[in-house]
């Protein structure tokens, strides 16, 4: 049994026990975030810890996830998530229909984003670093996203991940194969401009659901290596 206490945050559930070095950093294991408190105030950060420790602090744990479901109340007041430096993945339906959830701050160790995680919420932006593998069908559906860089670490792209997301303005997709997958941009505005890799242009243009945007070579992967789009 491990017991950790209150916290803040919310309730954690312990996924491994066996001692690991994550980040240049020992623990005693990993655990993972499975219910999420709300935010008190308007304006607050929620932010998700690297780390947590039992109640006599004898031990420390790797916090590495984000379960399904993790957020079941509205905040009724706009908040920000952060995510904590070792988050590698966060589960379907996370966050889904929090409206009040309009900044998102992802990591650098995040590689999978879950279906639905943040589904019908009012995420202004969002920079998705390098070292993304997957975001799942639905993950950003129903937002207020104006634009979206995706590195090319991208190795699976649900196909209405996007979709709804009434505001897009500028999308640039580094990847020389996803324009195999079948997209669905429903309610994305046909004035959106669409970069993807020289040389995958056409193919991009010809396959159902890209076929009806403005798409041009030109796609840059600001994320590689974490540089940042003003230090490339």
């Amino acid at each position: 049994k491990v017991n950790f206490g209150s916290t803040s945050m919310g309730f954690m559930a312990v996924i491994s026990t066996t001692p690991e070095v994550i980040n240049g950093k020992r623990y005693d294991g990993r655990v993972a975030l499975s219910a999420q408190n709300s935010c008190a105030e308007a304006g607050q950060t929620m932010v998700v810890p690297d780390e947590i420790s039992t109640i006599y602090g004898d031990k420390t744990f790797d916090l590495t996830s984000i379960q399904p479901n993790v957020m079941k109340a509205e905040q009724t007041t706009d908040y920000t998530l952060t995510l904590g430096a070792n988050v590698e993945s966060i589960g379907f339906s996370a966050f889904e229909g929090q409206t009040h959830l309009t900044g998102l701050n992802l990591n650098a160790n995040l590689q999978s984003i879950g279906a639905s995680a943040f589904k019908d919420c009012g995420i202004k932006s969002v920079m998705f670093n390098y070292g993304i593998r997957s975001i799942d069908g639905k993950a950003f559906y129903g937002n207020k996203i104006p634009s979206i860089f995706i590195p090319a670490s991208i190795e699976q792209f649900g196909s209405d991940c996007l979709a709804q997301n009434t505001k897009l303005k500028y999308f640039s997709l580094n990847s020389l194969h996803l324009w195999k997958t079948v997209a669905d941009f429903t309610g994305v505005p046909k004035t959106c401009k669409f970069y993807v890799p020289t040389g995958v242009v056409a193919a991009y243009k010809a396959k159902q659901g890209w076929s009806g945007y403005d798409i041009e070579a030109g796609a840059c992967d600001f994320t590689y290596k974490n540089a940042g789009i003003l230090n490339t």
